[in-house]
């Protein structure tokens, strides 16, 4: 990473042989722009979905569209900041 921020680089792309390209996105606005902001725009994709289909199924960071939409919702209470102190740091720290 320390090569990237030496050329101020933000978003760049690669590819190695026998592969899709890859997209690497650095910059923490960025980040958010596509998974927040704008996710409709950036589908996992099926090529994707079958190459970690049988570690993640069809769970948050598998899936895409509709169902995507549904497990986020679902899951947004889970990661809220009364959650996280009540429930979630003491768990932490226990096991820190």
């Amino acid at each position: 990473m320390g090569y990237a921020k030496q050329y101020n680089w933000s978003v760049f792309t690669f590819r190695l042989p026998l592969t899709p390209r890859y997209i690497v996105v650095l910059s923490p606005e960025n980040v958010r722009y596509i998974l927040q902001d704008n996710f409709k725009n950036y589908p996992k994709g099926k090529e994707f979905q079958a190459m970690l289909g049988e570690l993640l199924g069809d769970g948050i960071f598998n899936a895409d569209g509709k169902l995507w939409e549904r497990q986020r919702k679902e899951s947004l209470h889970m990661f809220s900041t009364l959650m996280m102190r009540e429930v979630m740091q003491p768990t932490f720290q226990k096991h820190l």
